[in-house]
Parts: structure tokens; C-alpha cells; sequence
């Protein structure tokens, strides 16, 4: 545990204030930065987990719908149309 190779975060922002979810924002940047982990985020506020990832799976009903660069992703507009909610 004094060396963990990944981080995961499951919902961040449930719940929670939008002031509180900017600063764990900049702490799981910070994280990533200084250790080098992987990042695994499950998140519904698609919009944030795609700022912090680099890659992106959507799930629709338990299966993988798209998948790829989360920059990507995020700018293709099926995506953001279909599954994105965007």
C-alpha cells in the first residue's frame, strides 16, 4: 500500500459540493503527477471523468458502446449525442 501502482475512484462527485469536487480535481492531478499511477474513474458526470482520464470506455447496460482517447471522445459528436448525454 506505500507504493500503489492505480488509483480508483468510484462516483467522486456524488453528492458532493462543486466546490469540494474542483479541489479533489486538482489533488488527483497532483497524485498522478508526482507517483505516476494508472487512474481508474467510474463517474456519471461524464464531462469531468473525460478531464481526468486519458482513455474512455462508455458502458450502456453493462456493455462497452465506445471506446477510445478521451479528447476524442468527447469532441466526436455521436458520442457526445448518443451516449454522453451531451
Amino acid at each position: 500500500m506505500s507504493k500503489p501502482q492505480y488509483l480508483f475512484i468510484d462516483e467522486m462527485s456524488l453528492g458532493v459540493a462543486p466546490l469540494i469536487v474542483d479541489r479533489m480535481i486538482v489533488a488527483i492531478r497532483d497524485i498522478q503527477a508526482g507517483a505516476k499511477m494508472g487512474l481508474l474513474v467510474v463517474e456519471q458526470v461524464v464531462m469531468l471523468a473525460l478531464e481526468l482520464a486519458g482513455r474512455a470506455y462508455v458502458l450502456e447496460t453493462g456493455c462497452i458502446v465506445s471506446h477510445g482517447d478521451s479528447k476524442d471522445l468527447a469532441s466526436d459528436p455521436r458520442s457526445a449525442i448518443a451516449y454522453l448525454g451531451m
